[in-house]
């Protein structure tokens, strides 16, 4: 369940009567916003540093691993 749908649940029961969409326009407005952490990029020297990356990409009984090494 979401918050407004719980919300909704718990006023009605105090009497209110108007619907879960209006009560969830009127809720978004006190969700706080996010802000994306920002990115800080920066170079070096070739050798200086590696980049490393691994996944698991699964499909079926049996999954891919991968890693990649970038120097």
């Amino acid at each position: 369940m979401d918050p407004a749908t719980v919300l909704f649940d718990e006023v009605v029961e105090n009497g209110y009567q108007g619907g879960i969409a209006q009560l969830r326009r009127f809720v978004c407005q006190f969700k706080p916003s996010i802000v994306p952490e920002v990115v800080v990029r920066f170079e070096t020297q070739p050798g200086q540093q590696m980049q490393i990356d691994f996944t698991s990409i699964r499909r079926g009984k049996k999954s891919l691993k991968a890693f990649v090494a970038t120097l």
